[in-house]
């Protein structure tokens, strides 16, 4: 902080815009009282402007940066057997996509092995029957504008090991969407994970106990005695 201010000083900075979200607001408490004479305005509207409203030609590049990755999930489907290795599936997917506009072939971890996880990326390994491929595509590039996606697939009969692992982890995924989205303020960026609604506790197995009948003792009528 302090060296902030000296820059600031510097600079002979009197008017300052400030972005950021809730988690920065203790360093703008900090920063107009070190500068009371400065003047602190909020100026996150910049980065809506930027990065929320997406004109029609952003949003179309965007979607094209997704069919490229639907192109290339194609192509990586087509060779992956077992026999192969994992260098072709990386091989195929990278050509289909930059062929087609993609500007990078380094966004993504392809790999297979006997669970699926821990493939940062393709070590020559021969895929044989039980392994399970793992496309983790971080992003593929299309003129700047990027999209994301994952996907898994198995070759032959998954184990029953392999299926309960796969459905932790799916049930692990539901349970930290559901506080998002079943909150009662809208999802959006920038929100702190105290705000969202806490999971709700399992349900226990089979109907409910009935609750128990609370009978409570009236109170004793007044009286009046006269002597």
């Amino acid at each position: 902080m302090q060296a902030l201010v000296e820059i600031l000083s510097d600079l002979k900075a009197d008017n300052i815009g400030f972005i950021g979200d809730k988690r920065s607001q203790a360093f703008r408490a900090g920063l107009v009282a070190e500068m009371p004479k400065a003047k602190v305005s909020d100026q996150h509207g910049i980065l809506d402007r930027m990065q929320r409203n997406r004109t029609v030609n952003e949003i179309a590049q965007f979607r094209t940066a997704a069919q490229l990755i639907s192109i290339a999930t194609q192509a990586a489907y087509h060779v992956a057997r077992a026999g192969v290795t994992d260098y072709e599936m990386y091989a195929a997917f990278t050509m289909a996509q930059m062929a087609r506009g993609g500007e990078t072939g380094d966004g993504y971890q392809i790999g297979a092995n006997q669970w699926g996880t821990h493939c940062g990326k393709p070590y020559g390994h021969i895929i044989r029957k039980g392994d399970i491929g793992n496309l983790y595509v971080s992003n593929v590039t299309y003129q700047g504008y990027t999209a994301q996606t994952a996907r898994m697939f198995a070759f032959g009969e998954l184990t029953g090991r392999q299926e309960l692992v796969l459905d932790a982890c799916t049930r692990g995924v539901k349970a930290a969407d559901w506080p998002i989205s079943w909150s009662k303020r809208p999802r959006r960026p920038g929100r702190m994970r105290s705000s969202f609604r806490p999971f709700p506790p399992p349900r226990s197995p089979g109907p409910r106990p009935p609750r128990p009948t609370i009978r409570r003792p009236r109170p004793a009528k007044a009286t009046s005695s006269t002597c």
